[in-house]
């Protein structure tokens, strides 16, 4: 911690572990909750840093009986994605309710949960069960003389100690709860209340599909879920014109990595869910071609930059088509129309005074096209192992220019930004990037160097032919030349863009230099940009010089079967969640390839299809509908809205969860029916069921369209659906006829696999900067 912000600091002697805080935000919660998995014991001392004197911290003070003791790790399974969605919703009380406590998304997201479920699915001993089985009653009976002794139970707002304290005492409180109600009753009336609380049933219905995922300790509080549904979404408005999307334009001085392609396949799914709904969308990639750095890597090479970028720019067409990625235009920044936006870009902002000759002297790092300030620099090696000064942010080399150049203003957009920030809260995505850019630019703007002297691989500035143009006032206008700018804004009805998307390292370049800009000519600012983290392997950063980069090529030929790059699309979206880095385990992708496609999906499809479930090859005619067959058409019916709603946030974890939660309640509904039996016992029902399976998988197979293009167009093939009924529109119950004839069968879309183990990339395929 610091002077201005203690958040949670250990404290280590042999006998005891002491933490002390001036609140009691996620760090500090997140140090109790390592301490218990680690057996050791902790104290908390609360400090206030103005006074210096104990106080009780604000997600304690809400709470009628302090810090609940003996948290064990199926409590704090559960507790974490409630407390994540609560947070989320902004239900939580207004103490804590506070920036600290909206960070709880970054900090304990999925991996975070994930790795906290694996420790408590350990296979327990009984000599365990029965230890925490008197630890419970132990806990129990705290918690009672604390609620006894307590003026009120639960206020308006809820505290994360109350959420703690109701995950470690409920599975305790299942149908069998009698003897524990009657023993201890405070608890009993303090567990309904919150139990019934709004904020909390809120809270506790969106986790529910992390929750029932985390096996076996979902099973322990699966009672809790039995009422609880997903929250149901409409599809959203459609736009009034077509929707724009944009990826950076890489940096063309090294072959496309994982990197390159998640951008661009967030991108991609995105708008291919665009054009399910009938909107129409544009993609805009592309190459970045222009520079010191590419410069040097062209020379290196014995070629002419143009020589050494036209090699490198089929190699990313050639990847981005390999992935099955429809990118309308793969712009570069060497094309004669960009050349010409951004000279005309160039020659407004210096007619309104926006840009003047100045002098720099400073830091620069040629790697990351990025001039450096004192604080942003430190020491460091180079690829060498000599000792110089390098980028704090991305570890490059920097060296010390002095030089004369053309600066933007943007210190003059300081408050602008702030208002356009504040008025748009939604404009940067994830919300926790949209504060870390407010603070950023609160904290103070510095004019910007937007050209570079007596270097002549760029466009050159409008009357001056020493300089050239900075590498970001070149790179970021292709998305104003894409739209048709200068001539043709008006007419493509592009502009303002719907969507930018990046990694997280180039969001500063978007989310301040590029507004300013567009703010100094007086063009709409884009309506929304997402930042998504980077890609580790087994949690270590892929990278060259760690020998762990791996070849997109090799990893699909390692999938079997005839789907592999659908295989791998579903797999980068499926791992990934843009507030976290992404991690490619080879365990984690192996199970979920076997569990989720090849069994849950693979399994469903030859269910429908097979001979010998269905010898007619048809969807028959249904009959009267159960109970059963209504809450599982109700799922169905409502699954299109979920994920609209989730993958307008380029959530497509999330959605994907949807898709895979209406899944598996197809293939419980078919384990219930038992059509195999029907089909002689009971032909009416069985037609009925059978009906369902088809018309439930045909919206499955649909709305996985923008994810597994060929894949999920096979599945629909097979069930012989026609292309106009591949739109969202009809993803809903009873579209197909009674009667209606399949398709012809295929072998099977995914077979199992042993340990999906991507082959190292030989040419150790590594680019920085504008690569994410």
């Amino acid at each position: 911690g610091s002077d201005e912000h203690l958040s949670g600091c250990l404290i280590v002697d042999m006998a005891q572990l002491v933490v002390h805080s001036d609140i009691g935000n996620l760090a500090t919660a997140k140090v109790f909750i390592t301490a218990h998995l680690l057996q050791r014991d902790i104290a908390f001392r609360p400090i206030d840093l103005a006074s210096r004197e104990n106080r009780t911290p604000s997600f304690l003070a809400k709470s009628p009986y302090g810090f609940l003791p003996l948290l064990d790790e199926p409590a704090i399974t559960l507790a974490a994605p409630i407390c994540m969605h609560l947070v989320a919703r902004s239900n939580l009380a207004p103490s804590v309710a506070c920036e600290e406590w909206l960070e709880w998304d970054a900090l304990f997201n999925a991996e975070a949960v994930h790795w906290i479920a694996a420790q408590a699915g350990v296979e327990l001993s009984e000599a365990r069960v029965a230890a925490s089985s008197a630890k419970s009653r132990t806990r129990l009976a705290r918690l009672e003389g604390a609620l006894q002794r307590a003026a009120h139970l639960i206020g308006d707002a809820l505290s994360l100690a109350d959420v703690f304290a109701w995950c470690s005492v409920a599975p305790l409180f299942t149908e069998a709860a009698a003897p524990v109600r009657s023993e201890f009753p405070a608890v009993a009336q303090w567990f309904d209340t919150l139990q019934a609380h709004a904020s909390f049933q809120a809270g506790l219905a969106a986790a529910r599909v992390d929750l029932l995922n985390l096996e076996p300790t979902g099973r322990r509080y699966s009672f809790f879920f039995r009422n609880t549904e997903r929250p149901k979404y409409r599809i959203s408005e459609s736009p009034s014109k077509p929707v724009y999307l944009t990826t950076p334009i890489y940096y063309a001085t090294a072959a496309p990595h994982i990197g390159h392609v998640y951008t661009t396949l967030l991108a991609d799914v995105v708008a291919r869910w665009f054009d399910l709904r009938g909107v129409p969308a544009v993609l805009q990639s592309g190459t970045d071609e222009h520079g010191q750095k590419l410069a040097q890597a062209a020379e290196a090479r014995g070629m002419t930059p143009k020589q050494f970028t036209d090699n490198l720019h089929r190699d990313f067409v050639d990847t981005f088509r390999m992935m099955d990625l429809r990118v309308d235009r793969m712009i570069r920044t060497t094309d004669e129309d960009h050349e010409r936006a951004v000279t005309h870009l160039w020659s407004i902002l210096a007619e309104r005074g926006h840009i003047y000759k100045g002098f720099h002297e400073g830091w620069y790092c040629v790697s990351d096209e990025n001039f450096c300030t004192e604080q942003d620099v430190c020491d460091g090696t180079d690829k060498d192992g000599n000792a110089c000064k390098v980028s704090v942010e991305s570890g490059h080399p920097v060296t010390w220019v002095k030089e004369e150049n053309y600066k933007f203003r943007l210190s003059a957009f300081q408050e602008p930004l702030l208002q356009w920030i504040d008025a748009n809260p939604d404009c940067i995505q994830p919300a926790f990037r949209r504060r870390e850019v407010r603070r950023f630019i609160a904290g103070g703007l510095l004019d910007l160097s937007v050209s570079r002297r007596n270097i002549t691989w760029g466009i050159p500035v409008p009357g001056d032919s020493e300089h050239v143009m900075y590498v970001w006032i070149d790179a970021l206008t292709n998305y104003l030349t894409g739209a048709g700018y200068p001539d043709n804004l008006d007419a493509r009805n592009l502009w303002p863009a719907d969507y930018h998307v990046m990694g997280k390292d180039i969001l500063k370049f978007h989310a301040v230099y590029w507004p300013a800009f567009l703010l100094a000519v007086g063009l709409p600012l884009p309506r929304r940009i997402i930042a998504h983290g980077w890609w580790t392997k087994d949690k270590r950063k892929i990278s060259k010089s760690l020998g762990n980069a791996f070849d997109m090529q090799e990893t699909i030929t390692a999938f079997p079967g005839a789907y592999g790059v659908d295989i791998l699309r579903f797999l980068l979206c499926r791992e990934s969640n843009i507030s976290l880095d992404c991690d490619w385990s080879t365990a984690g992708v192996t199970a979920r390839l076997n569990a989720e496609l090849a069994d849950a999906l693979g399994n469903l499809v030859c269910r429908c299809t097979s001979q010998n479930l269905n010898p007619s090859h048809t969807a028959p005619e249904p009959g009267p509908q159960t109970e059963e067959d209504a809450a599982l058409i109700a799922c169905i019916d409502d699954l299109a809205g979920w994920v609209d709603h989730h993958l307008l946030r380029f959530d497509t974890q999330r959605a994907l969860d949807g898709i895979l939660e209406a899944l598996a309640a197809i293939n419980r509904y078919v384990t219930a029916s038992k059509p195999w039996a029907l089909l002689k016992a009971d032909p009416a029902r069985y037609g009925s069921v059978l009906y369902l399976m088809v018309d439930a998988l045909r919206v499955v197979a649909t709305l996985l369209l923008p994810f597994m293009p060929r894949a999920a167009a096979s599945i629909l093939d097979q069930l012989g659906v026609p292309g106009e009924l591949r739109t969202v529109a009809h993803c809903r119950f009873g579209v197909l006829p009674g009667g209606h004839s399949l398709g012809p069968e295929v072998p099977i879309l995914f077979p199992k696999v042993g340990a999906v183990r991507p082959k190292k990339n030989p040419k150790g395929n590594k680019a920085k900067g504008k690569a994410n």
